[in-house]
């Protein structure tokens, strides 16, 4: 056997698991690519869905309306381990509510079919809520401002 031989034998070898590496980091790049298309396609095509005032999809609230100005003062959450709706549920379902109020539908009817809750199960959120951000103005005048904007949503989603 030559002396030269092994060195070829290594050159060669070297170049194969090269290029099975490369085409090994090009199948997953393009798998990444077409993921991050997907998803975005799958937000885009949710978006598009979700657009307009009286779909019937999935309402979802208009952000700006819903953060504190940035001079506004911001009262931390008391735990919600034992509120009987989330914060941010409680504030849904109650700007549903008045929504629905001013629309002349019954509550409660829309209450059980849109968010499985009894009238009950809503007053004892707002009695918790209500006391535990006893004080907290800053707040009560957010739970107003989603509630204003979930009450714009739902009294026009009645389709």
């Amino acid at each position: 056997m030559s002396p030269w031989m092994p060195g070829i034998v290594g050159v060669v070898g070297g170049l194969c698991l090269g290029i099975v590496w490369l085409v090994a980091l090009s199948v997953l790049l393009q798998r990444r690519r077409m993921k991050v298309t997907a998803s975005e396609e799958a937000r885009d095509s949710k978006e598009a869905v979700s657009s307009g005032p009286y779909n019937s999809g999935k309402i979802e609230p208009i952000r700006s309306y819903l953060e504190p100005d940035e001079d506004e003062p911001y009262t931390p959450l008391p735990s919600q381990s034992t509120a009987p709706l989330s914060f941010n549920r409680y504030v849904e379902v109650r700007g549903a509510i008045q929504g629905w109020s001013d629309s002349g539908v019954d509550v409660d009817e829309q209450l059980a079919e849109v968010f499985g809750l009894r009238r009950r199960t809503f007053d004892e959120a707002d009695a918790w809520w209500m006391m535990a951000l006893d004080g907290a103005e800053d707040r009560i005048r957010e739970i107003e401002r989603r509630s204003a904007v979930f009450a714009e949503r739902y009294s026009g989603d009645l389709g």
